[in-house]
Order: structure tokens, then sequence, then C-alpha cells
């Protein structure tokens, strides 16, 4: 079967694509191939479900990539604008709320089916539980080998996109395809990583806290100072640190050599007092209250959960009357809770995270195409990228730009 455009994979860089080549030509026979039965298993679960799909502080500092230089560049050249256009042209209204642009919907799901619909109105062809098994190039056009039922099938077409995603959350289709498919053709990659993921740490103390939540700010130290610092909502778990500010540090944890991950996380949990103020504080209870344990001085400052944990980690213990609390102890008590540091473990949980960190290497592609540079006619898209956004948008912002860029150029391309 022959066809102008064969893309790999249905979501939302695929479908935006595809979108886009239908509306401008719409006179091109497109396939999209996905391996599921349905369309935008992630992008229906993007947002916890509610799609936020864009944010009004997109920009180069919530991206990481290997290539920053890059990524700068491209983020110059492109707006949450285009996004909120490309949308409102299709017939979606979006609706803004403290930075972070989602459909009125609310309703992720809703936003895929309409994709789909919108797709299959130009005439795009969607075929499901469909698994691309290889591409090869035959003169100036390209076989893409799938298999569909057990039964191997192969399509014709002179352009070819990639638009597999990344390996994050296995669960809803995340896969090693685009990867695999893009090394056999001879697209360069980068090792892959899980990002937006909780880090899990070396502490065998953490689950005495396990469900507390508390407003902190989080630093990434690295050798030459403090990389990153982030305020947000910590949450501990038995064996991890989560919550918002913490996921968006995951996506620089691949760029530590293990010997310098050591006490790397700093999180300070009363970021509303200085150091000296909290010190000074404890010493005046510490006069006042000599009589009481220190279990009931910290169950003025923070959850009792945590204040376990930290007098467990000090090996102080819970019951020591204050006029027995030595000033060293004081002084430790306060710089944990203004500095208190954990090493996180490499530990590949792809189905906690939310996005892949590394993949197709960005001196591949052309980015005001998303072209390869070495192969014309075949594209590649979204999060197989190496291309890592923070919480908040930024990397279904990618996806959808980079679909649309893709798009454009193809049908401008096509005669």
């Amino acid at each position: 079967m022959v066809y102008d455009v064969v893309i790999v994979g249905a979501g939302a860089s695929g479908l935006c694509a595809a979108y886009q080549i239908a509306k401008k030509k719409s006179n091109c026979h497109i396939l999209i191939l996905e391996k599921a039965s349905i369309a935008g298993r992630k992008l229906s679960a993007a947002g916890n479900g509610k799609c936020n799909l864009t944010n009004t502080l997109f920009g180069n500092e919530h991206y990481y990539s290997q290539d920053d230089a890059c990524i700068k560049q491209w983020c110059d050249s492109h707006s949450y604008q285009m996004i909120l256009d490309f949308f409102e042209t299709m017939g979606v209204l979006l609706y803004e709320k403290d930075g972070y642009y989602y459909p009125l919907s609310n309703q992720a799901k809703q936003v895929t089916e309409y994709l789909v619909a919108m797709n299959e109105r130009f005439g795009v062809e969607i075929q499901y539980e469909t698994s691309v098994s290889s591409i090869s190039l035959k003169q100036n056009h390209y076989i893409v080998y799938a298999c569909k039922n057990e039964n191997k099938i192969s399509f014709q077409a002179s352009k070819v996109i990639l638009a597999t995603g990344g390996l994050a959350a296995p669960q809803l289709g995340g896969t090693k395809d685009g990867y695999r498919l893009a090394k056999e053709i001879g697209i360069k990659t980068s090792a892959i990583f899980p990002a937006l993921t909780p880090a899990f740490v070396e502490d065998s103390y953490l689950k005495i806290a396990k469900g507390v939540r508390l407003d902190a700010v989080i630093s990434l130290r690295g050798q030459d100072g403090i990389i990153k610092k982030e305020r947000g909502q910590l949450q501990i778990n038995d064996d991890s640190l989560s919550g918002i500010a913490m996921m968006n540090m995951s996506c620089l944890f691949n760029k530590y050599p293990q010997a310098d991950r050591k006490d790397c996380i700093m999180i300070d949990v009363v970021p509303e007092y200085t150091w000296n103020r909290l010190k000074t504080f404890m010493d005046e209870q510490r006069n006042i209250q000599n009589r009481q344990t220190i279990i009931h001085l910290l169950s003025g400052i923070l959850p009792t959960k945590f204040n376990k944990y930290l007098l467990k980690r000090l090996n102080i213990k819970e019951d020591e009357l204050l006029e027995n609390i030595t000033e060293k102890q004081c002084n430790r008590m306060v710089s944990a809770l203004k500095k208190l540091t954990f090493t996180p473990i490499v530990f590949e949980d792809y189905k906690r995270a939310q996005v892949t960190n590394g993949g197709v290497l960005l001196s591949e592609i052309d980015l005001s195409s998303f072209e390869c540079n070495q192969y014309q006619g075949v594209y590649v898209v979204g999060e197989l990228l190496d291309v890592t956004g923070e919480c908040g948008g930024y990397n279904l912002s990618f996806a959808v730009l980079s679909g649309i860029c893709a798009g454009n150029h193809i049908a401008d391309s096509l005669t």
C-alpha cells in the first residue's frame, strides 16, 4: 500500500502532525500506525486527566537536553500562543489558571478523541494494534514493515514520522520501539533515563515520615554550587521523595556521576525562617520550657511523623528533656531543618516516570522542520527526542509544537 506519509505512533505529536498535514493538503494520503488498541493513551492521562496543554512561562529554562543551545534557539522562536492558536482554530477552547492552560472540558480524553475525530474527518487513516518492525529506504521512498494480528504487512511512503514516544509509563504505552527504529535507520541516540519521577534516596529511616507533605525549598548541589532551586510541596514516601519540585529535579540526576551524587539534594523544610531566627526561637523555648521534651518542642513546628523521623536520623531520643539538649544537638537540629541532605539512587522506575530523559540527539535533527539531517523524508518528533520538560505542560507543549512543525514542513514539501 502506498501513502504520502506514514506516521509511527498515534500520540500527541503524531496526531498533531497528521492533522496539520491533512488540513493543508486535502489530497494527501496519510497513515498512522499505532501499536495499542486506542490512540493517545498518555495524552488522555495528561495533567491528571485534565490535560495541561501548555504554560505561559514557556521557555528554555524549563527544558533539559544534552544540547541546551539548540533548545534555547528553538524556544526563542516558539511560544505557548502557537499552541493556543492551533487548538482554538481546530475548535478546542482553552482556559488559563495560574499560568497553566487546560481545555474548557477539563477532560484530557476528550481532547484525544477530538484530535482523532478531526484527523478522520480530513481522511487520515489510523490502523491500531499494528507494530512497526523496521523501516528501510528504497530508492526515493521508504518501506515501513509492520505486524498486525500476526500478519506481516508493509507500506510505502515518501515521508515517515517517528512519533512513538519514549519508554516512560509503559502501562500507558511507553515503549523502546522508537529508539530501536531510529538506531536501525542510522540515527544517533543518547542513553535514556526516567524523568519527572520520585527521587529514590539512601535513607533507612525515611519510612517513619511516610505520607508527610511539607512546603519546602529544594536545592540541587553540583561541584560548583547550587545548580537548581525550587520551592513547592514535598511529599515523603517510604523510599523516595516526590512532589512537583522534586520531580523537576529528577531531570538532572543522570548528569551526576555516581561519586558526585552524595548529599546533592538539600531541603529546607522551614523556608520562612532563617537559620539564626530558628536557632533563637529554639533557644528561647529551651529556656522557657526546659522541662518539656524535644518532641514536644518540634510539634510546634512540623508534623509529628516528620519530627520522629528527624530525631531518629539525628540519634536524639524523643523523650529527651530540653534542659538536657546540648548546644551542639540544637545546632544540628536547626541545620537539619534548614539543610536536610539526601543522596539519590539511580533506579530505573519507568512506571512512575512521566517522561523519558535522553533519546534521539538534537544534532541529528533540523529543529526548524524536525527532519533528519542525514535522511531526507524521515522526521522525529515528541518525547523520542533528547528533550525533557519540567512539570507544567512543557512536555506536551514540545510534543504538540514538534508535530505541528513537522506537519507544516511535510505539507509544504509535498507536490
